[in-house]
Parts: structure tokens; sequence; C-alpha cells
């Protein structure tokens, strides 16, 4: 019994000498641990901070990229309500001085020698048309004409017009139409009154019409349209500015002025 517990107590020393002797290793073991945990966790704490950077940095360009797009809709709504003023304005000053130009004694005399002629000349026509009734060939032109309308309008009103015969009467009329118009002209060219009244009026019209040509060099040369087109370009050139610049223009305004309110605070 003796030499059992003698035993026993041997196993026992020599199990506690070894988990004795091993304890540095133990330590070692888990001092090693404790640093690759260690350095797992700056690792994990490194890349949480890149992530963060590299949303902050985003939600950032973001920003700036909205805060460009709301400046340039703002400056170039600016320019585009300047240039649509400066047009009107352009636009009323042109219409007054066209009404002017119209309104001028030069004009108003052209334009009433022209109305003049123009009655002058509508009433030698009216004589020598008026004439035509005694001719027998015009009369039986007016005639035929007449008879071949009332037909047309005798198909149309059928249950089922004839569309084919109806056009055919149609060419018809328009060429008794036409022969009529040539006699009309030939009788006014034939009357020398009427000739003459028709040159005179011809005349007149086109002195008129020179007048009226001349108007855009007229307005060329107007000092306050020049003026008042030099504004519009001025304003079409900042609309197109503001449409391809956006903000970064007022960006730069703004840093300029952060940076001088800086220096008179030092």
């Amino acid at each position: 019994m003796k030499s059992k517990r003698w035993g026993a107590a041997v196993i026992g020393l020599l199990i506690a000498v070894m988990l004795v002797g091993d304890l540095p290793a133990q330590k070692r073991s888990r001092r090693r641990r404790g640093r690759s945990n260690s350095r797992k966790r700056q690792a994990a704490r490194k890349r949480q901070a890149a992530r963060q950077k590299k949303q902050q940095a985003q939600r950032k360009a973001y920003q700036q990229r909205m805060r460009q797009a709301a400046i340039q809709a703002r400056v170039t709504k600016e320019a585009l309500d300047e240039l649509h003023r400066a047009e009107r304005e352009y636009k009323r000053l042109r219409e007054r001085l066209e009404k002017q130009f119209d309104d001028s004694p030069e004009m108003a005399a052209a334009k009433r020698r022209r109305d003049e002629a123009r009655e002058a000349y509508e009433r030698e026509r009216e004589r020598v048309w008026n004439g035509l009734a005694d001719d027998s060939e015009f009369r039986r032109l007016q005639d035929e004409k007449d008879r071949v309308h009332e037909r047309i309008e005798s198909l149309q009103d059928a249950a089922s017009p004839d569309r084919e015969k109806i056009e055919v009467l149609r060419r018809q009329e328009r060429e008794l139409a036409k022969r009529m118009s040539k006699m009309k002209a030939d009788a006014v060219g034939a009357d020398s009154a009427s000739s003459a009244a028709r040159s005179a009026y011809e005349a007149a019209n086109e002195r008129f019409r020179d007048l009226r040509r001349g108007l855009p060099d007229r307005l060329a040369k107007a000092p306050q349209l020049k003026a008042a087109m030099a504004k519009v370009e001025r304003a079409r050139a900042k609309v197109a500015r503001a449409r391809t610049s956006g903000g970064r223009g007022q960006d730069a305004k703004q840093a300029k002025k952060n940076g001088n309110q800086k220096k008179k605070k030092r």
C-alpha cells in the first residue's frame, strides 16, 4: 500500500513539475496570440477608417456636384432673364423706330401717292371691264361659264355625286375663267388711259417699296439700336458662359471673398 501511495505521489509530483515547467511557454503563447489579435484589430480599424474616409470623400464630391449644379441653374436663369429683358428692349426700340419711319413725312407722302395712283388705275380698269359687257365673245364666255357652274352645283346636290364628271366641269370652268381674264387684260392693255394709269401706279408703288427697302439700312445706322443690339450680344455671351462654366466661376469668387475676409480679420 505504501508503495502504491508513493507511486501515486511521484506521478503527481511529476505532473506538477511538468505543469510548472510549461508555464513560460503558455505565457509566450498567450502573448503571441494577444499580439496577433492586436494586429488584426489595428488592421480592421485601419480598413474601417479607410472606408469611412472614402465614404466622406464621396459624400463631399456629391455635395460639391449638387452645389455646382444649383449654382449653375441660378446663374443660367439670371443670365437668361437678362437676355430676355435685353431682347424685349431691342424689339420695343426697333418697333418704335419703324413706326417713326412709317410716320415720317417722306413715307407718308409716298404712301399717299401710291394709294391715289392705285385708285385711279382701278377706276380706269373698271371702266374698261364694264365696256366688255358689249363684247359678244365675252358675253358668250360668261354665259357658258355660268351654265357650267350651275351643272356643277346640280351634280353636287345629287344623292350620289359623280366626282369624275364634276372634276371635268371644274376644269372647263377654270379654262373659261382664264380666257375671260385674258380678254380683260388685253382690253386694259389696249386702252391708253388705263395703261397710263397702270404705269403711274407701278411707279408710285416702286417708289414706296424703295423707301421701305431702305429701312434696314437706316435702322442699322441708328445709334440707340446699335447700343441695344450690343446689350443683347453681351447677354447672349453671358448665357453661354453660364451654361459652360456652371458654378465654378461662382466658387472661385466665393473663395476669393472668403480669403479677403480672413485677411481683414488678421
